[in-house]
């Protein structure tokens, strides 16, 4: 089982970072430029957006997201299912993936002083008996330190607190 927690201080108030990190275009911003999410086939941004602002009860199974390298070549996908929802402040996802029996992501917003407000995303993970457990740790502590280091770009920053989780 691995598992991962990182901060950020932003400079921007916790609805912005909020707005944010529930919409494709923000998720986008942070992946880019390496990697690109698509929405699960059948769903729209709506939809999605809906879930996560609480107007539609969870959990809810949203189907399939691929990630794609580059925007182009897919390598992994995420059976996209979110099972809690605090509106404007959390949410959590819990789902499978081609790497992993079980995923699940965390990512909860607070206000801070001065109108920042920080951001923390705290991840665990169980991978395929196939997969090296190591290698997604790497991943996965790579891929979540650039999207805190795109966030900290886009609404100016505070150094990082990260830290490992249990395992």
């Amino acid at each position: 089982m691995g598992a991962y927690e990182i901060s950020s201080w932003v400079a921007a108030d916790a609805a912005a970072a909020w707005e944010h990190a529930t919409t494709s275009e923000g998720i986008g911003y942070e992946l880019a430029p390496w990697v690109y999410m698509t929405l699960p086939r059948g769903r729209s941004e709506r939809e999605v957006r809906a879930v996560l602002s609480g107007r539609i009860p969870v959990p809810n199974h949203l189907g399939r997201c691929w990630l794609l390298l580059l925007g182009v070549f897919p390598f992994e996908y995420d059976d996209l299912r979110i099972v809690r929802v605090e509106p404007g402040k959390s949410f959590t996802e819990r789902s499978i993936m081609g790497s992993m029996e079980r995923w699940q992501h965390h990512r909860s917003v607070e206000p801070g002083e001065a109108g920042g407000s920080s951001v923390t995303d705290r991840l665990a993970w169980e991978t395929r008996w196939f997969v090296p457990d190591a290698i997604v740790d790497v991943v996965v502590r790579a891929l979540f330190g650039h999207r805190h280091r795109r966030l900290r770009k886009k609404f100016g920053d505070d150094a990082p607190k990260a830290k490992p989780g249990p395992g």
